[in-house]
């Protein structure tokens, strides 16, 4: 690993434990500007990867991926500032992320063979999401049809991720499946917080869990650009 890129990743490493003691004491500020530092240094160590890249002009759609992430970081964090927009702020936030999962979407199935398979299952799951909502306490509201949407553009990612594995199960392959699981394991444990019926779930545990996971995930594609 670069030193660059080693130096970025303690600096990352620190900038979100600062960002999880932020979001734990709720201290709304400091949250929005530790979780924007925080992914600044994904979307770094994805810039310094994307140079480093001169063969494959797809890596740059995994760098796009990330800068959409980094917009709905921010978008996702301003939602408490102002209660009567949350929903606002959650769905534009699942449009800036829908977004960039389309940008990985592009660079994970440009050359998969039985692409259609990662759609069919993607699908699936996110059709089951909806179904399975009520039983789980969960009400989607409003925001129903964008969570079909996400969930099954998420798991198209996780699914394309894994069928990569399955048919070449080199490191990068593996870096990128293990990526696409966590952002599925973030988001359902995110699902929880904005969505229970009794708002119940918004805990430490739960707090360090979307976003351990998340950003791990991120930090993973970030590393993926080099030898993608």
């Amino acid at each position: 690993m670069p030193t660059s890129i080693l130096i970025l990743t303690v600096l990352f490493v620190i900038a979100v434990v600062i960002f999880h003691v932020c979001a734990i004491r709720k201290q709304l500020v400091s949250t929005l500007i530790s979780k924007c530092i925080a992914s600044a240094f994904f979307i770094a160590i994805g810039a310094i990867n994307l140079m480093a890249n001169t063969t494959n002009p797809l890596a740059l759609h995994l760098f796009l991926g990330l800068c959409f992430g980094f917009i709905g970081d921010a978008i996702l964090a301003a939602r408490k500032f102002k209660a009567q927009y949350k929903y606002h702020c959650i769905g534009a936030g699942m449009v800036s992320f829908g977004i960039g999962h389309i940008f990985y979407l592009i660079a994970l199935m440009a050359n998969l063979s039985n692409a259609w398979i990662s759609i069919a299952i993607g699908a699936a799951i996110g059709a089951v999401m909806i179904f399975i909502a009520p039983r789980l306490n969960l009400s989607y509201g409003k925001l129903k049809p964008f969570i079909f949407f996400y969930a099954s553009l998420l798991s198209t990612m996780g699914a394309a991720t894994a069928l990569r594995c399955y048919h070449a199960p080199t490191c990068l392959n593996i870096g990128l499946c293990a990526a696409g699981l966590l952002f599925m394991l973030s988001d359902a444990l995110l699902s929880g917080i904005y969505f229970d019926k009794n708002q119940s779930k918004s805990t430490p545990a739960y707090i360090i869990g979307v976003h351990v996971t998340y950003y791990l995930a991120q930090y993973l594609i970030a590393l993926s650009i080099a030898e993608f």
